[in-house]
This record gives structure tokens, sequence and C-alpha cells, in this order.
């Protein structure tokens, strides 16, 4: 699945819609930044609109891993990064901390998850424990395709498996599962 194939870009659509659903059953305004500035969408609460809270969302709708989400960083940021001699691991972070909370739409579960962006950091370092022989998550070097274009990398933020303890993240995590109350409690301090 690729989003050469369309149908990672419809899922990410498919998600984002869920979320905004979401967002609004609960009292918040929500809208899409234009131009495009990396974040998904930006909310504030109905009565309250002087904080604007800035969301990353991510969808997935595989029924054989529906809570494996990814962070992507893209190939003109890794090019533009390791141009000026970046460092390239500092890239995902970045990614992570440039909102205020990221929600992870689990579409086969009807699951929509809640985490602060330090949480997300936090199953990013777990995952990376599992997943970093992958090339996409290998942040010391870059890779190129067949046509000599940056490859993406990505860090891994599946709820699906176990930290050092042996306990599965969206058991370890389950008080961020539809959890509505985080923004709140956010838009409100």
């Amino acid at each position: 699945m690729s989003y050469g194939d369309g149908i990672a870009k419809k899922t990410g659509k498919l998600g984002e819609a869920e979320a905004e659903k979401f967002f609004i059953e609960n009292g918040f305004e929500c809208y899409k930044p234009i131009p495009d500035i990396g974040v998904d969408r930006v909310l504030s609460l109905k009565k309250k609109s002087d904080k604007q809270i800035k969301i990353q969302i991510k969808g997935r709708r595989q029924p054989e891993n529906p809570r494996w989400f990814q962070l992507t960083v893209p190939r003109a940021q890794l090019k533009e990064a390791h141009e000026s001699k970046q460092d390239l691991n500092e890239l995902w972070k970045q990614r992570i901390y440039m909102v205020d909370f990221w929600v992870l739409v689990s579409i086969p579960r009807n699951e929509i998850w809640v985490f602060p962006s330090k949480v997300i950091h936090e199953i990013a370092d777990i995952n990376f424990k599992k997943y970093f022989t992958r090339k996409d998550n290998n942040y010391n070097q870059l890779f190129y395709d067949k046509n000599l274009k940056v490859e993406k990398k990505h860090k891994e933020l599946n709820l699906d498996i176990k930290d050092e303890n042996g306990i599965e993240l969206f058991k370890k995590y389950e008080n961020f599962k539809n959890n509505i109350s985080l923004i709140k409690e956010f838009a409100n301090s």
C-alpha cells in the first residue's frame, strides 16, 4: 500500500473525517489550515475560541494491523536537512512537537486515540526497540530509490506491540482511547 495507489491517501482522508466528526460532536470548532503547514486540524472550544490547539491525525484501516500507525518525514525535509548538515534524527522529534496532540484513528476497531505529543514520543521510542532494523526507520543516513530520489523516513507508532515489561501498548495507554477530555483540559488551561 502506497500513496501511488491512492489507498493510503483515502485512508488518511477517512481518518481525518472521523476525527473531525469526533471533535465537533464534543464541542470543538475545527478547521484545516490552508495553506498546508503540516498540521491536520486546528481546534478551539466553541464558547472559548482564544486558544487554538494543533492536531496531527493518522488513520489506519487495515484489519490485520488496525493499530499500526506511522509518523512520516517527507523527502524534501530530509533532503534539506541533509544538505544543511542538520541531525536527521531530530526531524521526527520536530514533527512530533509541531502539534499539541496526535489523534490516531483505527477505522476497523472504531477507536480514536488522543495522545499529547510527549506520549507519542514515548510510543515512538518503544517502537524503535522493535523496528530499528527497518531501513525507513534508520535516521543515521539517507537512502535513495531507483530514480535516485531520497526515500521517506518513518517512525512506527504501533499500539499492538508490547513494551519492555510485556504490556501491550493498547492496554498500557488505554486511558487515551476516545479521551477528548485531554484536549478539553488543554483548551481550558
